[in-house]
């Protein structure tokens, strides 16, 4: 394994970020860098010596650029959805509301429905057996 001298560009937070990683190649050093350093929006140079001129890596500038943009996105459609949800006029909150109330209602009914059935069931189990289901002394 080679030693690479890994190091951000330019100054991250007014500190400048590099490091040594014993490595097999530039890029195996790159990612063994951003692991312990962590990303940031500026190249990485890797060298492995004095002659060695080095490699710039951007991949990860991409990545954060992506992630960034993604959070973006998910930011205005939160934003969107709660401007929508705002500007229901109150017409929409009302009947909201009276949609709410008629499934509340409409299970109640349900509930009666299936009782009155049962009381008629026993009415006509009574009718045709006649008065012999309560005998009479």
């Amino acid at each position: 394994m080679k030693t690479y001298k890994c190091r951000y560009w330019n100054n991250i937070d007014g500190r400048k970020l590099e490091e040594e990683i014993q490595a097999e190649s530039h890029q195996e050093a790159y990612e063994k860098f951003l692991n312990s350093k962590g990303t940031y929006d500026e190249s990485v140079l890797v060298s492995s010596g004095t002659f060695d001129g080095g490699q710039f890596f951007r991949a990860h500038i991409k990545k954060t650029l992506a992630e960034a943009a993604d959070a973006k996105r998910q930011e205005m459609h939160a934003a969107a959805t709660e401007d929508a949800q705002a500007s229901l006029s109150s017409t929409d909150m009302l009947l909201k509301q009276l949609i709410a109330e008629q499934k509340e209602t409409n299970q109640w009914l349900r509930k009666i429905r299936w009782s009155l059935i049962g009381i008629f069931v026993i009415i006509m189990a009574w009718h045709l057996f006649g008065w012999r289901i309560i005998p009479i002394r």
